[in-house]
């Protein structure tokens, strides 16, 4: 009967140890989340200081070349298991991953008309200013003296251009199609060609 007892209070302890070590990374993956959307926030008021503020983050989020991928999940699609922020409405009927929204505009499939960019516009302005945060992260993350750093850096630093001129041609009165179409194809070239490098 006694061991009974003991195995039982085994099992809970063990259990209460996967909630709190499910919490923990619950929490860790929010707080993540909100530095993010802060650096996103600057993206949108402070362009010039994403460098720095992406290499604040890194530090204080431990962030390097290996758990870098944990900040790029946020691009991906949204689901149960992955923290990614998705696309906004009206930008899709359902919200959907950063990376598929910026390959659909560049395919041109549904075609993205002048009425349609001005209804998706306030979306895609936030889905570049959040791709700017990502890339000013990744500018931080990888050592300096590792192989391939420049070309780590080059890609991070063409993120950023290309995010912030595709969230100028969203932006404003007036978005300009052609304009979101080619800051699009920048911003999609520079991470295939990224991923094809690095992504194992």
């Amino acid at each position: 009967m006694r061991a009974h007892k003991v195995l039982a209070a085994g099992a809970a302890g063990v259990a209460l140890a996967l909630a709190l070590l499910a919490g923990g990374a619950a929490a860790d993956e929010k707080e993540l989340r909100a530095a993010l959307d802060k650096l996103a926030e600057t993206a949108a008021k402070k362009p010039d200081d994403l460098p720095k503020e992406g290499a604040a983050l890194a530090q204080g989020q431990k962030i390097d070349n290996d758990s870098f991928k944990e900040v790029m999940a946020f691009l991906g699609k949204p689901d149960k298991d992955s923290p990614a922020w998705g696309v906004s409405k009206p930008a899709t009927p359902k919200p959907d991953g950063i990376e598929s929204k910026l390959r659909e505009i560049v395919k041109d499939k549904p075609p993205m008309t002048q009425a349609r960019l001005e209804k998706e516009a306030p979306a895609l302005v936030e889905l570049a200013r959040r791709t700017a945060a990502v890339g000013a992260v990744g500018l931080a993350s990888f050592p300096k003296k590792k192989a391939g750093a420049k070309e780590w850096r080059d890609y991070s630093e063409d993120m950023i251009k290309a995010s912030l001129e595709l969230a100028k041609a969203a932006g404003g009165d007036k978005p300009d199609l052609k304009a979101v179409k080619a800051a699009a194809a920048s911003l999609n070239s520079v991470c295939s060609s990224c991923h094809a490098k690095f992504t194992e």
